[in-house]
């Protein structure tokens, strides 16, 4: 799995190959263009598998933003049959 992260600054994309990354989790980026930092989170569709990415230029901005699936519209954590809402 690859990531494609944007910067919220100055859109730059980059990819995440290493897969280090937690899912559900608000990890602290640095752009390695502008070097300006930002929040991004990832979670994967329990509907159809896609991997969502969600950057923000706070935390705070982060937490704000609809966790649905770019791909089919599912909200996240509404797939599933746990009914266990993410935790932000």
């Amino acid at each position: 799995m690859s990531l494609a992260i944007q910067c919220p600054h100055c859109s730059l994309a980059t990819t995440d190959v290493w897969d280090v990354l937690d899912e559900d989790t608000v990890h602290e980026m640095t752009c390695q263009f502008c070097k300006k930092k930002f929040a991004m989170t990832f979670f994967e569709c329990l509907s159809c598998v896609e991997d969502n990415v969600i950057t923000a230029k706070t935390a705070q901005e982060l937490s704000e933003k609809p966790r649905v699936c770019q791909k089919c519209g599912v909200p996240h954590r509404e797939a599933g049959s746990d009914g266990e809402e993410a935790d932000f």
